[in-house]
């Protein structure tokens, strides 16, 4: 997104008019930028520049007005206005596009970041702030992406061609030009362009190169049909094709300039056909294969035949293994995941996608090969396809194919790999396999040559010697296990059976063959692996309960050697698990034993300990108590107690029968706990590449030098940019992963956005810490407790939606502490009395109401649960027995009341007057269904994300005692640079860095600079204020805490964030902007221009450009900044107080806008008092729409 930023320097610093590349000093780079700021960013000449001007001018590129910056209109306008290079501009488009997503437009978005990363969160930057910051960031960013393609033309030979075009020099080309540029180039005046005409034109007039003018050729050629020139025809598509991008208001232009031109040709450069050997031999091979008679021409005849014959088993369609089998038996160039692609984009050919090739399919498959070939007005039943009409087709579909579904890409295998197998199978090298050599295959990984392969052994060689994955591997051993029987060993039986049924394929007249060649071995293979089960963690991890498994368990807690547990063992193993000795089991704890002293996945361990941890009650608590470990053991003697004869111990053949079976009640993760997991292949490729010595050991100086190796530039630290880019590109993490992994990592001993060596050291004492004994650390770790401590980081990664996961904290357990929070007499059952003084104790200031503050603090501070989910109570709660009015009044308390009393009343018995905790439970479950998907969007934007809480918590948290003290409060808020208090600048990047929105933090920071005094400065003043206002709502007997714990601390950030802030005094200054705003608004809406204003015309207001009947807030924002000048800040608030008149549904109906005209147009009003009012509204908007959970 810098990009952005610097995009619009290149006309005045890096390229000449002509678009070729010069040399300039560092002065000349800097006058450009200083003269860039005062010509054309500093549109009202204060010496500042804004956010709002900023985004207004970049909004000048819109050229179709519909609110985002596409690629040709950035590159249009960088080269028309302010003569950058071409390509120079199209590599800056691709750079801001892919910033945040690629996805082909600029949007208010991503403008919006680039303002607040350049200026570091502040409102407005000085001509020399902006200089500096310019200058800063072009030492970082280079100009021109790496995207763009290398065969791009250079931008002076494309103005060669368009100059050679627009014969008249009126610097504009007509389609008149444009036919006789081509018209020119047929030398022997046939009328169409051959190849070689269409190619020597290019090279000798416009100096393009032999291998793009080719591509540009067979690109033309198809523009109407593949008939090998250049016709009439394609020329008039090429010319409807570049001019569709520039209608405006439904009518083409009748001339193209320069720079329309040029963006059009490099769009059409950047998708042209590989033209190359391999794909044009391909193609030919493809050809060959289609065609029957052999004679270098394809009739609908052969066609429709080649097809037919692909339908193996004669039920009228071709289904993707026919399809795939015959193509890559018959053409063994092409892979099995490029004949899927073919396959798919075939059976879709006709409508519906079934899965199969039907004729249907193969009639339109044939129509539209023979119409982008022929002539018009051909029949194209008899049309004919030349082997080089169909290379041309064929060439231009390999750019269309669609990507492969991924549950299809994961079962196939890449055959390189298979074919590494066959090698392997194929003992004398003779390109043939025989059963004795498949056999032998199978029995090279029977390591103790007991002539059964185990799960271990065949795994174990199927990953190190072919680098299969783990999961394919085992899902092969269970198809290959269970060829005869599935007894958990691989078998002569099964390898015989699995040798049967691949080379019955290719029997002749019943008799099967004796050996199988490489392609025909390479498709059983994948045949066989696309049937396998796609292994789910829960499957494997049920298929890793095995006995032996079961036996090493025994024998680990088996401490005096009998062959027998008795309690007391059992529970010695329970003490050893609890590692800080506080009496019960975390999951860490737990898993981390497990994980590390037995050869089991991380999701096994986790699942042992959720079936533990829930033993005694039935419900998860998050530890293994003594009463769980005593319910564990109950059931143990009672499922090997015999004729009702209570034993006292357990032996091994005893407890290894029962963990086999109790494989079948392990439990599915939560979907969210899964998926904090890293993945099994991402744990081991980081360890392999810390372990430079392979000694299956990590030593500190390995641990050291991993983190060395992502500081690119060699400057003792690891920035963010560097750390993302590595984990990226060298173990292909998602994102959103390396940057929390960098955020923890930074933090691990200050966080300074930085990981340094005091981090890296940090991290390593943490980690070693676990295995300390007798207060030494070890030198080294093994390879299971590097990757358990790589788990545990990951899996504490502050989420970064923490919407989706509200309705998963609504259990039974959390329903149970409402309850008996609220069960002041302990009698298991609530009665009216004690459900209404519930909600008195949280009227905290006393007026009979319970507004949003007072109850989603209460629920927050006190329940194990989200702000969003408490204010999500909140919504349901405000509205039960009246319209939502930001308050729980009696009558709401009444209603619901009523509701629960209902909900459990029995049929034919009288209306009961109590109810009992397991039936408030019951209910409370089932309200998860009734809650609210998501809160209205601008309540949602200023709770400040659950990352951004957390890594601000851990600031001030600087012993991590799990509170924040007065001390250490106040040290947050000293300032490096002034001794009087922190100015704002400083305050808002800080919080900026840390992850949080910049209007939330200059929010914050108006909150804290007027605690005591709005002096723009933090004063020590302001911070003793807010500790008082902060800690005041804790006083108890008149005492007030010495500390916040870490959800009340939580809890006042979220007050402030949410409560609403004063205009900004930028806004404020500004009134003549908001006058010009209100005399615009005033002009659209007064439609027959009499000066008045009356609620007919105020209702009629044009925002709603698509037509739908209702404006949404892209719609509102658009049209507020492009027609009104208003900013994006305050369309926004403007949006949401419209929105919520009636209801907050993210829209502006017909209803919303007629009842806003009511309030203040029942007589009509003049410009003048229209505008007055505007103003007076903007003041009191800012209170208004500022979101809070009321």
């Amino acid at each position: 997104m810098l990009i952005f930023w610097l995009s619009l320097l290149v006309a005045t610093v890096s390229c000449d008019h002509h678009g070729s590349k010069t040399t300039v000093s560092p002065a000349d780079i800097e006058k450009g930028v200083r003269d860039f700021f005062q010509k054309s960013m500093d549109t009202n000449k204060d010496g500042k520049l804004t956010e709002f001007e900023y985004i207004t001018f970049m909004f000048t590129f819109d050229n179709d007005g519909n609110g985002m910056i596409s690629g040709r209109e950035y590159v249009y306008n960088m080269a028309k206005k302010y003569h950058t290079d071409i390509q120079t501009a199209a590599g800056q488009f691709y750079s801001i596009d892919c910033a945040s997503k690629c996805d082909g437009n600029v949007t208010i978005g991503d403008i919006r970041k680039a303002w607040e990363y350049m200026s570091k969160g502040k409102s407005s930057m000085t001509e020399e702030e902006y200089v500096a910051n310019t200058l800063q960031y072009l030492k970082q960013v280079p100009t021109v992406s790496p995207m763009i393609s290398k065969n791009w033309p250079e931008g002076h030979k494309i103005k060669a061609l368009f100059k050679m075009i627009d014969s008249d020099m009126d610097m504009a080309i007509t389609k008149k030009e444009f036919e006789m540029f081509f018209a020119r180039a047929d030398t022997n005046g046939d009328g169409d362009l051959s190849g070689r005409e269409f190619v020597t034109a290019m090279v000798t007039k416009a100096g393009l190169t032999v291998t793009f003018s080719i591509r540009l050729f067979v690109a033309s050629d198809c523009a109407r049909s593949c008939d090998g020139k250049v016709t009439s025809d394609d020329i008039e598509q090429i010319w409807k094709s570049y001019t569709d991008n520039w209608i405006i208001k439904g009518v083409r232009p009748m001339k193209l300039d320069m720079i329309q031109f040029i963006a059009e040709f490099l769009t059409t450069a950047s998708k042209l056909p590989d033209v190359g050997d391999k794909n044009e031999e391909l193609g030919r091979k493809v050809f060959a294969f289609l065609e029957i008679n052999k004679n270098g021409m394809l009739n609908s005849a052969e066609f429709y035949k080649r097809m037919l014959l692909m339908d193996v088993n004669d039920d009228g369609v071709v289904d993707g293994r026919e399809f795939v089998g015959a193509l890559v038996t018959e053409v063994p160039e092409i892979s099995i995941r490029l004949a899927t692609k073919f396959f798919i984009s075939s059976e879709c050919t006709s409508k519906p996608c079934d899965g199969n090739i039907t004729l249907a399919d193969v009639h339109a498959m044939w129509y539209g090969m023979a119409n982008a070939t022929q002539r018009p007005g051909t029949d194209l039943t008899k049309a004919v396809v030349t082997r080089d009409q169909y290379v041309k087709l064929f060439l231009m579909g390999l750019k269309d194919l669609p990507p492969l579904p991924p549950d299809i890409d994961a079962k196939l295998p890449k055959r390189k790999m298979v074919m590494k197998m066959f090698q392997a199978v194929d003992a004398n090298s003779d390109m043939r396999i025989t059963l004795k050599e498949f056999g032998n295959f199978f029995k090279s990984m029977d390591s103790n040559n007991d002539k059964k392969g185990t799960l271990k052994e065949f795994v174990s060689g199927m990953v190190t010697k072919f680098g299969v994955d783990y999961k394919f591997a085992v899902s092969l051993f269970m198809a290959s296990d269970c060829a005869t029987m599935c007894d958990n060993y691989i078998t002569e039986a099964d390898i015989k059976d699995i040798w049967n049924g691949f080379v019955k394929a290719y029997a002749v007249n019943g008799v099967n063959p004796v050996s199988m060649d490489g392609t025909q071995f390479y498709w059983q293979f994948v045949k066989a692996a696309s049937k396998l089960p796609i292994l789910d963690s829960l499957k494997l991890d049920m298929y890793l309960m095995t006995d032996k498994l079961g036996r090493q368990f025994f024998k680990s807690a088996d401490t005096n050697k009998d062959g027998k547990w008795d309690k007391k063992e059992w529970m010695t193993d329970f003490h050893t698990l609890d590692m800080d000795g506080n009496g019960v089991v975390n999951g860490y704890e737990y898993a981390g034993a497990v994980f590390q002293n037995f050869n089991v996945t991380v999701t096994l361990a986790i699942r042992f300990f959720i079936a533990s941890d829930s033993a005694a009650t039935g419900m998860s608590d998050g530890n293994i108590t003594h009463a769980d470990m005593e319910a564990i053991w109950n059931h143990l003697l009672k499922a090997v107690a015999m004729n009702g004869t209570q034993p006292t111990s357990v032996t091994e053949d005893q407890y290894a029968k029962i963990f086999v079976m109790s494989a079948k009640y392990l439990k599915a993760l939560p979907e969210e706990s899964e998926k904090a997991l890293p993945s099994k292949k991402l744990t081991i490729s980081i360890i392999k590449m810390t372990d430079t010595n392979s000694d299956m050991m990590v030593s500190w100086k390995e641990f050291e030098a991993s983190f060395q190796q992502y500081d690119s530039d060699k400057d003792n630290k690891v920035s963010g940019h560097e750390f993302v880019g590595a984990m990226m590109k060298m173990f292909g993490v998602d994102v959103k992963f390396a940057i929390n992994l960098f955020m923890v990592s930074d933090c691990a001993s200050k966080c300074d956005k930085y990981v340094t060596e005091e981090d890296v050291q940090a991290i390593w004492a943490s980690w070693v810490k676990d295995y300390t004994v007798n207060g030494v650390s070890p030198m080294s770790l093994k390879p299971r407790q590097y990757a358990w401590q790589f788990i545990k980081v990951v899996t504490r990664f502050p989420q970064m939606n923490e919407s989706k996961g509200d309705k998963g904290m609504i259990t039974e357990d959390l329903g149970r502490q409402f309850f008996m929070s609220a069960d002041t007499n302990k009698d298991g059952k609530w009665d009216k009395n004690e459900w209404m003084s519930n909600f008195k104790l949280m009227d905290m200031d006393g007026n009979g109401a319970i507004d949003g503050y007072e109850y989603v603090g209460a629920v927050f501070q006190n329940f194990n649960v989200s702000v969003r989910l408490a204010i999500k109570f909140f919504m349901g709660a405000e509205r039960a027995g009246s319209k939502a009015d930001g308050n729980i009044t009696q009558v709401d308390i009444e209603a619901m009341w009523k509701s629960l009393m209902k909900a459990v009343a029995m049929d034919g018995k009288p209306q009961p007057t109590t109810i009992t905790e397991d039936q408030y439970v019951k209910l409370f479950v089932k309200s998860e269904d009734y809650l609210a998907a998501t809160l209205p969007p601008m309540i949602e934007k200023a709770i400040p994300t659950k990352m951004v809480m957390k890594t601000l918590y851990m600031k001030f948290d600087t012993n991590l005692d799990h509170k924040v003290t007065k001390a250490e409060f106040e040290m947050q808020f000293t300032s490096k640079a002034n001794s009087e208090g922190v100015p704002p600048g400083e305050f808002i990047s800080g919080l900026v860095k840390a992850g949080m929105d910049s209007n939330m933090a200059r929010r914050l920071y108006a909150s804290a600079d007027c605690a005591h005094a709005c002096d723009s400065l933090i004063s020590k003043a302001d911070v003793a204020k807010i500790w008082e206002d902060w800690t005041s709502e804790y006083v108890m007997n008149g005492v007030r805490p010495d500390s916040l714990m870490a959800r009340q601390f939580i809890w006042q950030l979220v007050k402030i964030a949410t409560k609403p802030s004063p205009m900004p005094e930028s806004s404020r200054k500004d009134i003549r902007t908001l006058q010009l705003s209100a005399d615009l608004v005033f002009d659209l809406m007064d439609s027959n221009k009499d000066g008045l204003l009356t609620l007919e015309e105020w209702k009629q207001i044009p925002l709603d450009t698509n037509g739908d009947g209702k404006i949404s807030s892209s719609e509102f924002v658009t049209e507020a900044l492009h027609r009104f000048r208003i900013s994006v800040d305050l369309a926004l608030r403007f949006f949401a107080q419209n929105d919520c008149v009636l209801k907050c549904d993210g829209f502006i109906t017909v209803e919303d806008n007629e009842a806003i005209g009511k309030t203040f147009l029942k007589d009509p009003i003049t410009r003048e008092q229209y505008k007055a009012m505007f103003v007076k509204n903007v003041e009191s908007i800012y209170a208004l729409t500022t979101p809070s959970p009321t």
